[in-house]
């Protein structure tokens, strides 16, 4: 269910087909696309619950190229918790986003007075912000 999820998401920005939980493997070989799934017991224990989830994509063409490591991958990480879904990784940026309700993810030059910006912008179109998270490189 998972690995058809994942697959959903990544092709449906891109489809003019509706894609489901059904279609979406058979709709990304359509395509081209070569998924790979790997499992890792970190305890050797299959009873534990699953720590986090990593989702890597090669030749990947992005506007967000700061995320993309050298070797043309980026990678996205996830963890639940207290029961629910949490954005962790984006390429190098640690984030903490909770993975309900609507999310914007921007790029921003790391300078004072950003934050306010983004924030007076989005109040000028009428969005409410629940929470905000900023990811840096460095310190």
């Amino acid at each position: 269910m998972l690995h058809a999820m994942i697959t959903k998401g990544l092709i449906e920005p891109f489809s003019s087909v509706f894609i489901n939980l059904v279609n979406a493997d058979f709709t990304a070989k359509q395509r081209g696309l070569r998924i790979t799934e790997e499992h890792i017991l970190l305890d050797g224990s299959p009873e534990n619950p699953l720590e986090l989830i990593q989702v890597q994509i090669a030749n990947v063409e992005s506007k967000f190229a700061t995320a993309i490591s050298d070797s043309g991958e980026i990678k996205v990480e996830g963890r639940v918790k207290d029961r629910k879904p949490h954005l962790t990784m984006i390429g190098s940026f640690g984030v903490d986003a909770s993975m309900e309700g609507n999310l914007i993810l921007c790029r921003q030059v790391d300078q004072p007075g950003m934050i306010g910006s983004v924030g007076n912008i989005l109040g000028e179109e009428n969005v409410n912000v629940s929470f905000m998270s900023v990811g840096r490189i460095t310190p």
